[in-house]
C-alpha cells in the first residue's frame, strides 16, 4: 500500500493491521530487518529486542530509524478490508454480529449512527474497529433500552437501534412546519392466521402479542434467521417469516 525512499509512511494511505517495513538485516529479503503493525491515530505496535509488544509514536520510531540501513521503506496490507477475525467480511448493518475484535464498513456505520445519538468516542470516533471504546457505547445503548449490556451488536441490538433513529426522525422530521415527502417505507404483511409477535426472533422468547392475516406493520429491521421485527403500538415485536413478508 506504501513504498518510499525517504523515512516516513504516508499515514493518509494506511489502515490498522497495515505491516509496516524496516531496513536492517541484509540476510532477508529486501533487507528486512524489523516489522511493526499500524493500529491508528498515528501509533504502531511491535516487539522489542526480548520484549513484549509495545504501543509507539509511529513518527518518532521512524525518525529514530532514520538512516539507510534502518529506515522505514515499505508498508504491506496482509488482511483486506473487514476480513479480519475468521474471515468474515463486512455487509450491511445488521447482517452479522458484531462484537470487539470486528473491523469493517458496517462497524463504522455503527458507530456513526451511535454518534448521532449521543453515544461518545472521543478517543477513536467512527475508525471502523470495534474496540473497548465502541463496545462499552454499545453497552450504554443497550442499558438505556433494556437489554443485556453484553456490548454485542445483534439482532436485538440492532432492531432498538433503528427504532431508536426512527423516533429521533420522527422528533426532528417537521420542525419547521413542512410537510415530509411521502415514502413507500417497507412494510411487514402478516400472511398466516393469528400469528404470535415474540419479545426476540425466535420460538424461545414470550409473546407480546397475536396479529392477524392482512395486517401491516412498519418494517424495522431482518434477523440473520429470517424473523422480521416490526414496530407495534409503542414498541416492537418479533414475527416468523413464514407467517409474514416485508413488501416496498
Amino acid at each position: 500500500v506504501h513504498e518510499t525512499e525517504g523515512y516516513y509512511p504516508d499515514e493518509s494511505q494506511l489502515l490498522p493491521g497495515d505491516c509496516l517495513y524496516f531496513k536492517g538485516n541484509t540476510g532477508h529479503a529486501l533487507d528486512v530487518g524489523h516489522v511493526e503493525m499500524y493500529i491508528g491515530n498515528g501509533q504502531i505496535c511491535g516487539h522489542g529486542s526480548g520484549t513484549g509488544p509495545k504501543i509507539k509514536d509511529m513518527r518518532e520510531y521512524c525518525q529514530s530509524r532514520a538512516d539507510s540501513r534502518r529506515r522505514y521503506f515499505m508498508a504491506i496490507r496482509w488482511v483486506v478490508d473487514g476480513q479480519a477475525g475468521g474471515g468474515d467480511a463486512s455487509g450491511a448493518l445488521g447482517e452479522r454480529l458484531l462484537k470487539k475484535g470486528c473491523a469493517g464498513a458496517d462497524v463504522k456505520e455503527l458507530q456513526t449512527l451511535l454518534l448521532s445519538l449521543g453515544y461518545a468516542l472521543p478517543d477513536c470516533g467512527a475508525d471502523g474497529e470495534f474496540g473497548a471504546e465502541t463496545q462499552r457505547a454499545v453497552q450504554a445503548f443497550q442499558r438505556d433500552h433494556a437489554l443485556l449490556p453484553d456490548g454485542e451488536y445483534g439482532d436485538l441490538t440492532h432492531a432498538a437501534l433503528m427504532a431508536a433513529l426512527s423516533e429521533t426522525e420522527g422528533e426532528t422530521g417537521d420542525e419547521e412546519g413542512e410537510e415530509p415527502p411521502e415514502e413507500s417505507a417497507p412494510m411487514v404483511l402478516i400472511t398466516g392466521g393469528s400469528v404470535n409477535a415474540r419479545k426476540g426472533p425466535t420460538t424461545g422468547y414470550g409473546i407480546l402479542t397475536v396479529v392477524h392475516k392482512g395486517d401491516r406493520y412498519p418494517h424495522i429491521a431482518t434477523a440473520r434467521n429470517g424473523w422480521h421485527c416490526i414496530a407495534i403500538g409503542d414498541g416492537t415485536a418479533w414475527v416468523s417469516d413464514k407467517y409474514a413478508r416485508v413488501e416496498g
